[in-house]
Protein backbone atom coordinates (compact mmCIF):
# COMPACT_ATOMS: atom_id res chain seq x y z
CA UNK A 1 0.00 0.00 0.00
CA UNK A 2 1.68 2.99 -1.08
CA UNK A 3 0.40 6.55 -0.86
CA UNK A 4 2.58 9.02 -3.36
CA UNK A 5 2.86 12.01 -1.77
CA UNK A 6 1.58 10.64 1.78
CA UNK A 7 2.24 13.28 4.67
CA UNK A 8 1.31 11.22 7.53
CA UNK A 9 -0.90 8.40 8.79
CA UNK A 10 -2.21 10.02 12.22
CA UNK A 11 -4.27 6.90 13.61
CA UNK A 12 -1.86 3.85 13.93
CA UNK A 13 -4.45 1.58 13.84
CA UNK A 14 -5.64 2.12 10.64
CA UNK A 15 -6.04 -0.60 8.08
CA UNK A 16 -7.41 0.52 4.95
CA UNK A 17 -7.94 -3.18 3.63
CA UNK A 18 -10.98 -2.94 5.82
CA UNK A 19 -12.40 0.00 3.85
CA UNK A 20 -15.95 -1.05 1.56
CA UNK A 21 -17.37 2.32 0.84
CA UNK A 22 -15.69 5.58 -0.72
CA UNK A 23 -16.98 9.01 -0.29
CA UNK A 24 -15.71 11.80 -2.63
CA UNK A 25 -16.34 14.55 -3.07
CA UNK A 26 -16.73 16.57 -6.32
CA UNK A 27 -15.41 19.99 -6.25
CA UNK A 28 -11.51 20.55 -6.40
CA UNK A 29 -11.91 16.58 -6.47
CA UNK A 30 -13.18 14.94 -9.10
CA UNK A 31 -13.57 18.01 -10.81
CA UNK A 32 -11.08 21.39 -11.45
CA UNK A 33 -13.38 23.62 -9.54
CA UNK A 34 -10.90 26.79 -10.46
CA UNK A 35 -12.40 26.12 -13.78
CA UNK A 36 -16.06 27.05 -12.51
CA UNK A 37 -15.31 28.95 -9.49
CA UNK A 38 -13.68 32.08 -10.98
CA UNK A 39 -16.54 32.89 -13.28
CA UNK A 40 -19.14 32.24 -10.84
CA UNK A 41 -17.27 34.48 -8.62
CA UNK A 42 -16.90 37.12 -11.43
CA UNK A 43 -21.07 37.06 -12.03
CA UNK A 44 -21.13 37.69 -8.88
CA UNK A 45 -19.37 40.60 -8.18
CA UNK A 46 -21.23 42.41 -11.19
CA UNK A 47 -24.14 42.66 -9.49
CA UNK A 48 -22.86 43.27 -5.93
CA UNK A 49 -20.47 45.96 -6.69
CA UNK A 50 -23.14 48.73 -7.66
CA UNK A 51 -24.80 47.96 -4.05
CA UNK A 52 -21.63 48.40 -1.79
CA UNK A 53 -19.37 51.08 -1.63
CA UNK A 54 -16.07 51.39 -3.38
CA UNK A 55 -13.26 50.48 -1.15
CA UNK A 56 -14.66 47.32 -0.04
CA UNK A 57 -12.28 44.09 -0.88
CA UNK A 58 -15.04 41.84 -2.42
CA UNK A 59 -12.62 39.28 -3.74
CA UNK A 60 -11.09 39.53 0.19
CA UNK A 61 -14.68 39.10 1.31
CA UNK A 62 -15.68 36.05 -0.64
CA UNK A 63 -12.28 34.34 0.13
CA UNK A 64 -10.47 34.43 -3.83
CA UNK A 65 -7.58 35.78 -5.10
CA UNK A 66 -8.44 37.19 -8.98
CA UNK A 67 -4.52 37.27 -9.69
CA UNK A 68 -3.84 33.68 -8.53
CA UNK A 69 -7.32 32.90 -9.58
CA UNK A 70 -7.49 30.62 -6.04
CA UNK A 71 -9.59 30.23 -2.90
CA UNK A 72 -8.67 30.69 0.54
CA UNK A 73 -9.59 27.24 2.21
CA UNK A 74 -12.39 29.14 4.27
CA UNK A 75 -13.72 30.74 1.23
CA UNK A 76 -17.46 30.33 1.31
CA UNK A 77 -17.10 28.90 -2.08
CA UNK A 78 -15.13 26.33 -0.55
CA UNK A 79 -17.24 25.24 2.32
CA UNK A 80 -20.88 26.23 1.74
CA UNK A 81 -23.56 24.87 -0.58
CA UNK A 82 -25.77 26.97 -2.68
CA UNK A 83 -27.85 28.29 -0.30
CA UNK A 84 -25.75 29.14 2.28
CA UNK A 85 -23.42 30.97 -0.41
CA UNK A 86 -26.56 32.91 -1.61
CA UNK A 87 -26.92 33.66 2.59
CA UNK A 88 -23.55 34.70 3.01
CA UNK A 89 -23.68 37.28 -0.35
CA UNK A 90 -26.51 38.75 1.02
CA UNK A 91 -24.67 39.03 4.50
CA UNK A 92 -21.75 40.71 2.65
CA UNK A 93 -24.17 42.91 1.28
CA UNK A 94 -26.30 44.23 3.92
CA UNK A 95 -22.64 44.20 6.02
CA UNK A 96 -21.54 47.11 3.40
CA UNK A 97 -24.31 48.90 2.42
CA UNK A 98 -26.75 51.36 3.67
CA UNK A 99 -30.26 50.99 5.64
CA UNK A 100 -31.74 52.71 2.20
CA UNK A 101 -30.04 49.94 -0.41
CA UNK A 102 -30.80 46.44 2.15
CA UNK A 103 -34.25 45.55 0.70
CA UNK A 104 -33.32 46.50 -3.72
CA UNK A 105 -29.93 44.68 -2.98
CA UNK A 106 -31.57 41.36 -1.11
CA UNK A 107 -33.74 41.59 -4.42
CA UNK A 108 -30.77 41.52 -6.42
CA UNK A 109 -29.49 38.89 -5.06
CA UNK A 110 -32.17 36.46 -4.43
CA UNK A 111 -33.82 37.16 -7.64
CA UNK A 112 -30.29 36.39 -9.99
CA UNK A 113 -29.15 33.98 -7.66
CA UNK A 114 -29.74 30.97 -9.58
CA UNK A 115 -28.69 32.18 -12.73
CA UNK A 116 -25.59 33.16 -11.20
CA UNK A 117 -24.67 29.76 -9.33
CA UNK A 118 -25.45 27.98 -12.74
CA UNK A 119 -24.48 29.94 -14.95
CA UNK A 120 -20.74 28.07 -16.14
CA UNK A 121 -20.66 24.90 -18.42
CA UNK A 122 -16.49 24.82 -16.95
CA UNK A 123 -16.54 21.06 -16.75
CA UNK A 124 -12.97 19.58 -16.44
CA UNK A 125 -11.88 16.17 -14.66
CA UNK A 126 -8.73 16.05 -12.08
CA UNK A 127 -8.47 12.49 -13.80
CA UNK A 128 -9.75 9.77 -15.42
CA UNK A 129 -12.64 9.14 -13.44
CA UNK A 130 -14.43 6.54 -14.93
CA UNK A 131 -11.03 4.21 -14.61
CA UNK A 132 -10.61 4.89 -11.60
CA UNK A 133 -14.01 4.26 -10.29
CA UNK A 134 -14.01 0.91 -12.45
CA UNK A 135 -11.02 0.35 -11.22
CA UNK A 136 -12.15 0.40 -7.54
CA UNK A 137 -15.54 -1.23 -8.55
CA UNK A 138 -13.02 -4.37 -9.96
CA UNK A 139 -11.81 -4.54 -6.06
CA UNK A 140 -15.44 -4.39 -4.69
CA UNK A 141 -15.58 -0.99 -3.48
CA UNK A 142 -19.18 0.78 -3.56
CA UNK A 143 -18.70 4.66 -4.68
CA UNK A 144 -20.58 7.67 -3.44
CA UNK A 145 -20.38 11.12 -4.19
CA UNK A 146 -21.18 13.47 -1.13
CA UNK A 147 -20.90 17.38 -2.40
CA UNK A 148 -22.67 20.83 -1.62
CA UNK A 149 -23.12 21.77 -5.20
CA UNK A 150 -26.92 20.89 -6.71
CA UNK A 151 -27.85 17.69 -8.51
CA UNK A 152 -28.06 19.60 -12.01
CA UNK A 153 -24.67 20.69 -11.93
CA UNK A 154 -23.68 17.21 -10.40
CA UNK A 155 -25.67 15.50 -13.56
CA UNK A 156 -23.72 17.44 -15.30
CA UNK A 157 -20.51 15.78 -14.59
CA UNK A 158 -22.10 12.16 -13.90
CA UNK A 159 -22.80 12.33 -17.74
CA UNK A 160 -20.35 14.26 -19.09
CA UNK A 161 -17.79 11.58 -17.76
CA UNK A 162 -20.18 8.04 -18.41
CA UNK A 163 -20.15 7.54 -14.19
CA UNK A 164 -23.99 6.33 -13.53
CA UNK A 165 -22.75 3.01 -13.59
CA UNK A 166 -20.05 3.28 -11.18
CA UNK A 167 -21.79 5.32 -8.98
CA UNK A 168 -24.06 3.57 -5.83
CA UNK A 169 -25.40 6.55 -4.20
CA UNK A 170 -25.29 10.83 -4.57
CA UNK A 171 -25.90 13.42 -1.78
CA UNK A 172 -26.45 16.89 -2.87
CA UNK A 173 -27.33 19.80 -1.65
CA UNK A 174 -30.97 18.93 -2.67
CA UNK A 175 -30.89 16.20 -0.32
CA UNK A 176 -32.74 16.82 3.14
CA UNK A 177 -29.14 16.19 5.16
CA UNK A 178 -27.74 18.71 7.03
CA UNK A 179 -24.46 20.00 4.66
CA UNK A 180 -21.05 18.66 5.53
CA UNK A 181 -19.26 18.96 7.67
CA UNK A 182 -22.27 17.23 9.69
CA UNK A 183 -22.26 13.16 10.32
CA UNK A 184 -25.79 12.38 9.05
CA UNK A 185 -25.46 11.85 5.72
CA UNK A 186 -22.30 9.76 6.47
CA UNK A 187 -24.52 7.60 8.73
CA UNK A 188 -27.26 7.79 6.19
CA UNK A 189 -24.46 5.58 4.03
CA UNK A 190 -23.37 3.72 6.87
CA UNK A 191 -26.94 2.29 7.23
CA UNK A 192 -27.94 1.79 3.41
CA UNK A 193 -24.91 -0.20 2.82
CA UNK A 194 -25.03 -1.78 6.21
CA UNK A 195 -21.27 -1.12 7.34
CA UNK A 196 -19.54 0.76 10.02
CA UNK A 197 -18.32 3.94 9.64
CA UNK A 198 -14.79 2.36 10.11
CA UNK A 199 -15.25 0.99 6.82
CA UNK A 200 -15.62 4.31 5.10
CA UNK A 201 -13.25 6.54 3.36
CA UNK A 202 -13.71 10.15 2.87
CA UNK A 203 -11.58 11.46 0.41
CA UNK A 204 -11.98 15.43 -0.88
CA UNK A 205 -10.17 18.89 -0.98
CA UNK A 206 -11.60 21.00 1.82
CA UNK A 207 -11.09 21.58 5.49
CA UNK A 208 -15.43 20.66 5.39
CA UNK A 209 -14.34 17.14 4.24
CA UNK A 210 -11.49 16.29 6.60
CA UNK A 211 -14.42 17.79 9.21
CA UNK A 212 -16.67 15.34 7.82
CA UNK A 213 -14.54 12.11 7.85
CA UNK A 214 -13.93 12.76 11.89
CA UNK A 215 -17.05 13.93 12.94
CA UNK A 216 -18.28 10.69 11.67
CA UNK A 217 -15.81 8.37 12.09
CA UNK A 218 -14.39 7.16 8.90
CA UNK A 219 -12.20 4.74 8.72
CA UNK A 220 -9.97 7.13 6.52
CA UNK A 221 -9.94 10.64 5.80
CA UNK A 222 -8.04 11.47 2.65
CA UNK A 223 -6.99 14.80 1.26
CA UNK A 224 -5.96 15.88 -2.27
CA UNK A 225 -4.07 18.55 -3.35
CA UNK A 226 -6.04 19.48 -5.98
CA UNK A 227 -8.12 22.00 -4.59
CA UNK A 228 -5.21 23.91 -5.34
CA UNK A 229 -6.21 26.24 -2.17
CA UNK A 230 -3.93 29.96 -0.99
CA UNK A 231 -3.92 28.04 1.92
CA UNK A 232 -2.86 24.67 3.20
CA UNK A 233 -2.47 24.27 6.88
CA UNK A 234 -5.61 22.37 7.00
CA UNK A 235 -4.63 19.16 5.16
CA UNK A 236 -2.42 18.24 8.39
CA UNK A 237 -5.85 17.04 10.02
CA UNK A 238 -6.30 14.26 7.44
CA UNK A 239 -4.94 10.97 7.82
CA UNK A 240 -3.33 10.60 4.60
CA UNK A 241 -2.50 13.35 2.18
CA UNK A 242 -2.21 12.65 -1.65
CA UNK A 243 -1.45 15.03 -4.57
CA UNK A 244 -4.69 13.65 -6.80
CA UNK A 245 -7.31 11.02 -6.94
CA UNK A 246 -4.84 9.51 -9.36
CA UNK A 247 -2.81 7.87 -6.21
CA UNK A 248 -5.41 5.97 -5.10
CA UNK A 249 -4.25 3.43 -7.36
CA UNK A 250 -2.48 0.11 -6.26
CA UNK A 251 -3.96 1.00 -2.13
CA UNK A 252 -7.06 -1.98 -2.56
Amino acid sequence: MVFTSLLKNVKSNIKLSNIKLIVFDKDGTLIDQNKFFAPMIKNYLEYIKPCISDNIDLNKELGFDPIKMRLRSDSIFAIKNEEEIKNEINKIIFRNTDQANEDSSYALINNNHEFIYNDTNEIESLANISKLFGYLKEKNINITINTLDNLKNTDLMMDKYNLNNYVDEIITSDDIFNPKPDPESINFLSNKFNLPTDNIMIVGDSVTDIQLGKNSKCGATVAVKTGNYLDTEFLNDADYVIDSIDNLYGIF
